[in-house]
């Protein structure tokens, strides 16, 4: 039996290490991960790294660059991720991986690609427009996975199959714990490959056997806002009224917070009292009639910023649009803490439950609305949901509210201190249903006793 190339291991002040023959000729220092602490397990690491070395010259592949790179890294990495490092040294020796050319773009470079929106103003008729912030998130962290001498990222995308997606699902973030968030990173990959095939024709054929998705398992519960926490948080000055309008509007008419982003004041005839929504989630065009109070409101809101048509109706208090890179959701539950609204639900994971959302102002609103008797159809109208079976899921939650008493949301343009007092001071708005400007303190609406 041939005698194992183990080199010449060193202990130095910093650790092990090991000198190996790379090239003919040459002979190279590799320092080994720190946890590797005994003579024995820095004999066993040179051994697997000298037979690789070893076979790497046999094979030709030491002449690459990569190859010197693949085995720094085989000393490098801690002994859970060897496997996958010498997973990748195979492919390398066995000729299958190929070196980047200009024509293949790798795999961050493609996703980028789709997350700025390139793909979509090029492919216009295949790859829908939106904003992609969590799936930029989400492709981020995939790219800086560690795969052999380097990341997924760094792989040309015709190499990234289902070895490189596995092993992107075994390193997803700790927070990817539940079936459903795994399965939206696995949807990102898979997506993203699929543009690969068609339209980019970058590759033949689509990496990913049919099943590679996990299965979606039953979704945690989600909390919605009390009627008297949203007031305290509408009357909180302190939260800047921008973010405050928008959460008012989501709670009080049932859209998603993604649709809102795009509202321009031009979609909304706000001396009718409705509002259209045309480009949305499932592509099905749809308006509605206002709350009248939401119509008043959002007039005040109009006029006390001058906006003009072309205006997003919504914007960021440093006048920007909203995005789902503003991180609403950690935003709605900063400001309800501020406004002294901690109720422990809102704001922790359990088991089986998880902290509130942006998007769970839409809970709130299909919850309370159904508690307060209004009908599904109603529900459906406004929120956009194509079947009763969704809507049915709310019923649970809205009998607790009704059993609570809890009632419904305050007015918008009462509950929102800076719009009731440019009401009371503008006589000359007053709604088609005849809405007066308020004429009730908000500290009286909001009252405990």
């Amino acid at each position: 039996m041939p005698q194992l190339p183990i080199g010449e291991v060193r202990k130095t002040s910093s650790g092990y290490s090991a000198r190996h023959t790379t090239r003919k000729g040459e002979r190279e220092t590799f320092e080994f991960h720190p946890a590797i602490r005994t003579i024995e397990a820095a004999e066993a690491r040179s051994a697997v790294l000298g037979d690789l070395a070893q076979r790497f010259r046999k094979s030709g592949a030491i002449e690459s660059a990569d190859a010197i790179k693949l085995l720094h890294k085989v000393a490098e990495v801690a002994e859970d991720q060897l496997a996958h490092v010498l997973l990748f040294a195979e492919k390398v020796i066995a000729g299958e991986v190929r070196h980047k050319t200009a024509e293949m773009p790798t795999f961050a470079a493609f996703a980028e690609r789709w997350t700025s929106g390139e793909l979509a103003q090029k492919h216009p008729d295949h790859v829908k427009a939106k904003d992609s912030a969590i799936d930029k998130q989400r492709l981020a962290w995939i790219c800086k996975i560690g795969y052999g001498f380097a990341t997924l990222g760094s792989l040309p995308l015709n190499e990234f199959k289902l070895d490189e997606a596995e092993h992107a699902m075994a390193n997803l973030p700790p927070d990817a714990k539940r079936p459903a968030t795994r399965r939206h990173y696995a949807q990102a990959i898979h997506k993203l490959l699929a543009f690969a095939v068609f339209p980019c024709r970058l590759i033949a054929a689509h990496p990913l056997p049919k099943g590679f998705l996990p299965k979606v398992g039953k979704p945690p519960r989600y909390p919605y806002l009390f009627p008297q926490e949203e007031c305290e948080l509408m009357a909180h000055v302190e939260t800047p009224i921008e973010w405050r309008m928008f959460f008012g509007f989501l709670s009080r008419e049932g859209c998603r917070p993604e649709e809102a982003y795009a509202f321009q004041v031009r979609d909304f005839d706000l001396r009718v009292g409705n509002v259209t929504l045309d480009e949305n989630k499932t592509d099905d065009p749809r308006s509605w009639a206002l709350n009248p109070a939401v119509a008043l409101a959002l007039r005040a809101w109009v006029k006390m910023r001058q906006a003009k048509p072309n205006d997003f109706m919504f914007v960021h208090p440093n006048g920007g649009p909203i995005t789902e890179g503003n991180r609403p959701a950690e935003l709605l539950r900063a400001a309800l803490l501020a406004a002294g609204v901690d109720r422990h639900d809102l704001h922790n994971d359990g088991t089986n439950t998880r902290q509130l959302r942006a998007r769970d102002t839409r809970s709130t609103f299909v919850t309370l609305s159904l508690a307060n008797g209004r009908t599904e159809t109603w529900v459906a109208d406004r929120t956009g949901h194509r079947s009763s079976v969704m809507i049915n899921k709310y019923r649970k939650r809205a009998r607790e509210a009704q059993e609570l008493r809890l009632g419904e949301l305050v007015p918008l343009c009462d509950a929102v201190p800076e719009i009731r007092d440019f009401l009371l001071n503008s006589p000359d708005f007053v709604s088609r249903d005849g809405i007066e400007p308020p004429t009730r303190g908000f500290s009286i609406l909001c009252s405990t006793d």
